[in-house]
């Protein structure tokens, strides 16, 4: 069902039973009512969730509350227990639901995650429809605030739509490969962009070509930074409420000339430094070794 079926002082719980959930016209009434408190969204663990709405429940204190067949609940991003204390569902302990542990079967497939924040005054959506033609084969097919996404894809009505206020958009594609965008536009107006992208486990991610992706969406937009990260996960990009497996750090890209650790290799990529972390059994560790040489003063 839609709409809020249960509002206390520290919560707004929603009741979804269906396979497929998604960041529909639902989730800006609930966000709506929210006015600080947690949002909590209650579903079956054969429920799946959009990478839109996904985005959401990352966030304190939404929450994706699962309901166990044995009646019990968990957290469907971390599989911490929960319990309802009469105005919210909160955490009940350490470990993890045993249902989160042992869903059924590995993940069929890939994502490559890219995220990136353009500079002042950059072309909104400008990056995003560079990388979703290399990725995919096209532009993005439509854009919108909610699922299901409603506008045709045009780079002048999403500029004019964003100027106005600070703004969340979705861009979607229809390609060869699954891919979403979550960009969030604040004042300037600055993008800070999520893009992923699926891949079935026939046609793995190419690590080494990221160094041209990062340069193409650079030479399409000036960015600030680009982190590309990559995640055990259905190729069709919705997420089942079970462990899938760690993300690992594939390489950073930062404007200009740098220079970076010296067991963290680095390459120019246009008018980017491309610096390499992974795939590699380290490449958490070169990540917060590159993070603080880079933070380090001159």
């Amino acid at each position: 069902m839609s709409g809020v079926d249960a509002l206390t002082a520290q919560a707004v719980v929603v009741l979804q039973d269906r396979p497929l959930v998604s960041a529909g016209p639902w989730l800006n009434d609930a966000q709506r009512l929210a006015d600080g408190r947690a949002l909590q969204v209650v579903t079956p663990p054969t429920s799946r969730l959009s990478l839109a709405l996904r985005t959401v429940f990352g966030r304190p204190p939404s929450r994706w509350v699962v309901r166990a067949d044995d009646g019990s609940y968990y957290e469907g991003l971390t599989g911490r227990p929960l319990r309802w204390d009469g105005a919210a569902f909160v955490h009940a302990g350490d470990g993890y639901a045993p249902a989160y542990v042992n869903g059924s079967g590995p993940p069929s497939g890939t994502h490559l995650a890219l995220t990136f924040r353009t500079a002042p005054g950059s072309a909104p959506g400008a990056a995003v429809e560079r990388l979703f033609a290399l990725l995919t084969g096209y532009a993005p097919a439509g854009w919108g605030p909610v699922e299901p996404i409603e506008n045709p894809w045009r780079r002048e009505d999403l500029a004019a739509a964003v100027a106005e206020r600070p703004s969340r958009v979705l861009a979607v594609g229809g390609g060869r490969r699954a891919c979403v965008a979550v960009m969030e536009f604040g004042p300037g107006p600055v993008e800070s962009t999520s893009l992923v992208a699926g891949f079935p486990p026939e046609d793995p991610p190419q690590p080494a070509a990221l160094p041209e992706l990062a340069a193409a969406a650079a030479a399409a937009s000036p960015l600030t930074s680009l982190l590309a990260m990559i995640n055990p996960g259905r190729a069709d990009l919705t997420f089942e409420p079970r462990w899938t497996g760690a993300p690992s750090p594939l390489g950073l890209a930062m404007p200009g000339a740098r220079t970076g650790p010296a067991d963290v290799p680095s390459q120019r990529a246009g008018d980017l430094t491309w610096f390499e972390l992974g795939p590699a059994t380290d490449s958490w560790q070169r990540y917060q070794r590159l993070l603080q040489h880079l933070r380090s003063p001159d």
